[in-house]
């Protein structure tokens, strides 16, 4: 199971270890391990991954053993990604509970137990203060028609963008020459802590796509984070720093991703430093290597001003296009 983690089909490794939960329901690892790969299974929506490691995890902690810290501090980390920051503190104030008295028998032992406390703890203050915070999220469950409503500006000519199925899509249809439909929304960028896309672009579908969050200063772009869907099915990452970073400089390659088979991915940032405006640009959930802790001086919350989500689609004209955003989430800070 730990060996088909980084390349099985979807779900391929978690039926393995499921297996070996199966045949040694005593022995801890296995619900651990599962929960892990899991986490790591990209062939899998984000939504299920979380779920389904959930529910390994908490039959590890009620049914298998309660004395174990690091289960406990996983389960609380997958209840905070899924919006419960009340069951993740109570989750990381009952592995902080078995660590205070857990003993340990080696440098090694003592060193995971003071990392994983100063862990507990970091964690317990910034969701603290990410309690006050409320999640929109605009999934496009409407009734099919030609505007997405809900706050969205669109910009369309020949190739439209409508709510269909339960998403907001773009096409089918032809560009024209210089054509590139778009829709947007504007939020206080010093209230905004995390925001994602969840998108579908299958890997043939020709065009360019681009899902970016950018502060606009006048009429000028000043700060960009993006994800860029090229015409030829590869992946880059688009980071204006601010108005001295150079035009070659904004595309970057994203290093060991390439576009799934399936077409979906979720990509986003969240704030870990809101006075530094440091932030972790996320693919798929987690954070992309070497972007972990990105500074941003133009979402400092004390700059203030908008900050505009929006996806868009470009190409040559005659360029048939089809892609769908099956949501979009921004968590805000209601203080």
């Amino acid at each position: 199971g730990v060996g088909r983690a980084g390349g099985g089909k979807a779900g391929e490794a978690r039926d393995f270890l499921r297996r070996a939960m199966e045949l040694e329901p005593r022995v801890g690892i296995w619900p651990l391990l599962s929960a892990r790969a899991l986490m790591a299974d990209e062939g899998l929506p984000f939504k299920q991954r979380l779920e389904e490691a959930r529910r390994d995890l908490t039959h590890l902690v009620e049914k298998v053993d309660k004395t174990l810290p690091l289960p406990q501090a996983a389960l609380g980390w997958i209840r905070y990604l899924q919006g419960d920051a009340d069951e993740a503190i109570d989750r990381w104030n009952s592995a902080e509970q078995i660590l205070r008295v857990w003993k340990v028998h080696s440098p090694r032992e003592a060193a995971y137990q003071a990392a994983l406390l100063d862990w507990l703890r970091d964690s317990k203050v910034k969701v603290t203060k990410w309690k006050s915070t409320r999640i929109w999220r605009d999934d496009f469950s409407r009734p099919d028609g030609p505007a997405l409503s809900n706050g969205w500006t669109e910009d369309e000519k020949n190739v439209k963008i409508s709510l269909e199925g339960g998403n907001a899509v773009f096409g089918p249809g032809k560009l024209q020459a210089e054509e590139k439909p778009r829709f947007w929304r504007e939020e206080d960028v010093s209230k905004v802590l995390k925001a994602s896309f969840e998108v579908e672009v299958l890997p043939n579908a020709s065009g360019d796509y681009q899902f970016s969050f950018d502060i606009v200063q006048g009429k000028n772009l000043a700060t960009r984070i993006g994800l860029l869907r090229t015409d030829t099915g590869e992946a880059r990452l688009l980071v204006k720093v601010d108005h001295r970073t150079k035009e070659a400089e904004i595309m970057r390659e994203i290093p060991g991703f390439t576009w799934p088979e399936n077409g979906k991915v979720s990509f986003g940032f969240v704030k870990m430093d809101e006075a530094k405006g440091t932030v972790a640009v996320t693919l798929n959930g987690a954070p992309i290597p070497g972007y972990e802790a990105l500074e941003l001086q133009n979402l400092m919350k004390s700059r203030g001003g908008r900050i505009r989500f929006e996806a868009s689609c470009s190409g040559l004209a005659g360029t048939e296009v089809r892609a769908t955003v099956e949501a979009v989430e921004i968590w805000r800070d209601t203080q």
